[in-house]
């Protein structure tokens, strides 16, 4: 284990800032990289980290490297541990690159371990919708434009870990040497206006008889028998100046949501941001008495709020409730769910706890389901993540073969969209990952806005597109785009 100092300092009551506030600041003070995991202040604990330790980085191609602060390099060699693993995976007969992003993840997490303070201080970051390409056969039918890594984690120095219980938050430094981050100082540099953002301006996208033309071609694959469900989503680019750290504010503002997420990172070419407010947990293991257990909570079923109309907003509900479709869509999520999660857990042990519960958020209604295992003791972080990952309700049944339909008929790479943000910690005995929809990725002046939907054989395609902009409105809003018209 590396020899840290590991500090952990209570924040008086009233020097306590809010998440958001520490987003600002961290922001507008120029500080780097960060990664803000933000679950509201009902939802349970939120935590930012600044200041790179250590990080991987696996660009779109496979290819990892290391970025190690001196002393945590010499003491850990972590960067010899990157070169074994790869070695062993080509020595292995027919493993290829396939595996091997998840390996380099494995091979960092497990060469630096040091004291757990809490279970959200850890490596903090992403995994992109296109590690598939390294773990199935799926054809390339598009042009990556945006180039998004792989996956690409951090261990931070400073990490401020915000408890939802009375006594606001505690600061955590990992550290060669002591360290002292003046939390209190950095919130109070934030300027409490409100910066005037320019008008966004959505490109053109996808109409909706070509969405339409989409979802039909998706249904004769679920006729033909290829496939009984297709998740197919479109993206909007629009032209903004936009700073997303303060969409990211409006976003939580307009839909608060458990797993929502804010993250900068520089790649070597070019600064990216990501603003995320999922309402999806993909994977929570936790250490136990009796093992690791693992969580995951796929959402199928969607209506629009109206929040201006009670009664009408209880009929969307009811209507969601009653669908046989959205039903039979969670049912077979869940199927596949219960299977990804039995490769990875000990024999009889995979149980659906919450069968079909609704759950309300700002903008929609949703339907969402409970899988609960206990992980078998040789299961390792890369194994349980390539069973996992992507996650089958941004997919679709059977999974592969989804996959391939989808990368045929979207016309675009997902990227981060449909992949996942959360936090490996304890040497990958402690995750929490969520699935990265509701989210907007930035970079080079453009916001690139996603939304999607499952698609089966009694889908309507009016109704499909209608979803989609349902999902998509609080980032639109977030983004100052807010009337349909100008869609």
């Amino acid at each position: 284990m590396l020899e840290l100092n590991v500090i952990s300092t209570s924040l008086p009551r009233d020097a306590a800032p809010a998440p958001l506030d520490v987003l600002r600041a961290v922001a507008q003070a120029g500080a780097g990289d960060y990664v803000l995991l933000h679950s509201g202040p009902a939802a349970g604990y939120s935590v930012i980290g600044i200041d790179p330790l250590c990080r991987l980085l696996v660009d779109a191609r496979g290819a990892a490297r290391v970025q190690a602060d001196e002393n945590v390099a010499r003491q850990t060699k972590v960067t010899g541990a990157i070169e074994s693993t790869m070695a062993r995976a080509d020595a292995v007969g027919g493993l290829g690159v396939a595996g091997r992003p998840l390996e380099a993840l494995q091979a960092v997490v497990e060469a630096i371990r040091f004291p757990q303070t809490h279970p959200m201080v850890g490596w903090l970051g992403f995994i992109s919708y296109d590690l598939a390409r390294f773990l199935e056969i799926i054809p390339a039918c598009t042009t990556d434009h945006l180039e998004w890594p792989t996956l690409c984690f951090t261990l931070f120095r400073h990490y401020l870990v915000f408890d939802p219980a009375p006594g606001g938050a505690t600061a955590h430094a990992l550290d060669i040497a002591p360290a002292r981050f003046d939390w209190p100082s950095l919130v109070q540099t934030a300027s409490s206006a409100h910066p005037e953002d320019a008008p966004a301006v959505l490109q053109p996208h996808p109409s909706p008889a070509e969405y339409a033309a989409k979802v039909r071609r998706a249904k004769e694959y679920i006729a033909a028998g290829d496939i009984y469900q297709a998740n197919l989503a479109q993206r909007w680019d629009i032209r903004t100046r936009a700073r997303p750290e303060d969409v990211f504010r409006r976003l939580c503002a307009i839909s608060p949501a458990p797993y929502a997420a804010c993250l900068r990172f520089h790649d070597g070419t070019r600064a990216r941001h990501a603003a995320c407010a999922s309402p999806e947990l993909l994977l929570s293991v936790q250490p136990g008495q009796r093992g690791r257990r693992a969580v995951t909570r796929p959402i199928k079923g969607t209506r629009p709020r109206d929040l201006h109309d009670a009664p009408r907003d209880a009929a969307l509900r009811d209507e969601l409730v009653h669908s046989a479709k959205d039903q039979a869509e969670l049912t077979m999520i869940v199927d596949l769910l219960r299977n990804d999660l039995g490769r990875v857990a000990e024999f009889g042990t995979v149980r659906v706890t919450e069968a079909r519960a609704v759950e309300q958020h700002p903008t929609v209604w949703h339907t969402v389901a409970t899988i609960e295992a206990r992980l078998r003791a040789g299961a390792g972080l890369a194994e349980i993540l390539a069973t996992l990952c992507p996650g089958g309700s941004v997919t679709g049944a059977p999974k592969i073969r989804a996959m391939q339909i989808i990368e045929e008929l979207e016309g675009f790479r997902r990227g981060l969209y449909c992949g996942n943000i959360g936090v490996i910690g304890d040497g990958g005995a402690n995750i929490a990952l969520n699935i990265a929809i509701r989210t907007i990725l930035f970079q080079e002046g453009r916001a690139h806005v996603y939304a999607g939907g499952g698609i089966v054989a009694d889908s309507e395609p009016a109704c499909e597109y209608e979803e989609t902009l349902h999902k998509a409105a609080a980032l639109f809003r977030a983004l100052d785009l807010r009337s349909e018209s100008r869609l």
